[in-house]
């Protein structure tokens, strides 16, 4: 999703479509999803190789591009485990 030289981490939605973790910091964390969440949802997703689900509660949802349609969803971590919080943790901040 994107073509910055940046760290990011791939994610598979739950219902279908696959995002990018792009940016984390103390629980808030940052996401390009080809769907866009309301604010309030909790957006659900699996990562291969982490055994613990990624859910975020969604802050704000913003479209950034159309060709193809990505939203920028920012949020807060509800489930870190200690893997998953060492992996976001190579991640830039916000």
């Amino acid at each position: 999703m994107s073509d910055s030289g940046a760290a990011t981490w791939t994610f598979l939605l739950e219902g279908g479509g696959e995002g990018e973790v792009t940016r984390y910091a103390a629980l808030r964390t940052v996401v390009h999803s080809p769907r866009a969440f309301p604010p309030g949802a909790t957006l659900r997703a699996s990562i291969p190789g982490v055994a613990c689900p990624l859910e975020v509660k969604v802050r704000t949802c913003k479209r950034i591009s159309t060709e193809p349609l990505v939203f920028s969803v920012d949020g807060r971590l509800q489930n870190g485990t200690r893997e998953m919080l060492d992996h976001l943790g190579r991640l830039p901040s916000p």
